[in-house]
């Protein structure tokens, strides 16, 4: 058994990027993680970068934006051994870590292996669908436009920032004034998407971290007042097939599982389950 901390994306992606590719959708957060970095190195400060190897083959991939959460992935369960060597060298690097992501086994013994070393309370966060999508349900899509968002649609694209970080990742500490500042970055890049009804934004949705064959769709949210009107579901089908025409042959997204609407909406469209991944967070015990 045997840990190779990579320096650069370069050497990551030599090492794992075939063992991920056989399942792209599934693995479409590291992936588009490790496809970002490669085309922005400055993107992150600090980026972790691991692979594990048995007798040459491949049995588990870390990579960890810092301070972000660690993501794994594994195939199947992995020994007591194998996230042992991995939490040691993360302990030797000095790394502290607010949580684990990836499939439920491996993800799990990662965090109680941390545990083991750093009293810590590993308590599950979110369970999350990864669907993928090569076919929209045209039907689905309701009155209204596509359009790409600017500068007139800030604030309710800051709101939706704010409100699925507070979903997705309560620890993290993000104000308005910040995702007024990510959503003016993602204006830039022409990767925000807003649903127009009516002359009225009316929801969101987001082009995300393309991959080898495919690309995400994330923060999708529409405010209190516009919902169970159809709009999220329409923006979400007309982005997908915007991304299918671009030449993509999926798309893929997470759900969470604890929002039934959400999971039924997406099916709706065309989206179909691939796997799971489990969001675990870490927090050090009060001496």
């Amino acid at each position: 058994m045997r840990l190779h901390r990579h320096e650069g994306i370069a050497s990551f992606l030599r090492y794992a990027r075939e063992y991920l590719e056989r399942n792209e959708a599934l693995n479409n957060l590291i992936l588009g993680l490790a496809t970002r970095i490669k085309n922005d190195p400055t993107y992150y400060e600090e980026v972790y970068l691991a692979t594990i190897t048995d007798h040459g083959e491949i049995v588990l991939a870390a990579l960890m934006t810092v301070p972000y959460k660690l993501l794994v992935y594994g195939e199947s369960s992995i020994s007591k051994e194998i996230s042992e060597i991995l939490v040691e060298d993360l302990l030797k690097g000095g790394y502290q870590i607010p949580g684990v992501l990836g499939p439920r086994e491996v993800a799990k013994q990662v965090g109680e292996r941390w545990a083991k070393h750093i009293p810590s309370e590993v308590e599950l966060r979110m369970p999350m669908g990864v669907y993928e999508l090569r076919e929209v349900n045209q039907v689905v899509i309701g009155e209204g436009t596509l359009r790409l968002a600017g500068e007139d649609d800030l604030h309710l694209v800051a709101e939706g920032i704010l409100a699925l970080s507070q979903e997705t990742d309560p620890d993290l500490e993000l104000d308005l004034e910040r995702c007024y500042h990510v959503a003016r970055a993602g204006f830039q890049r022409n990767s925000i998407y807003v649903w127009e009804h009516l002359g009225q934004a009316v929801s969101m949705a987001t082009k995300a971290r393309p991959t080898l064959k495919g690309v995400s769709v994330n923060m999708v949210y529409t405010p209190e007042n516009f919902r169970r009107k159809g709009y999220a579901t329409s923006c979400v089908a007309s982005l997908s097939q915007l991304l299918l025409d671009e030449g993509y042959e999926f798309c893929s997204l997470f759900t969470n599982l604890n929002n039934p609407t959400s999971n039924s909406i997406y099916q709706k469209i065309g989206y179909k389950p691939v796997g799971y991944f489990y969001d675990y967070a870490i927090r050090p015990k009060e001496s």
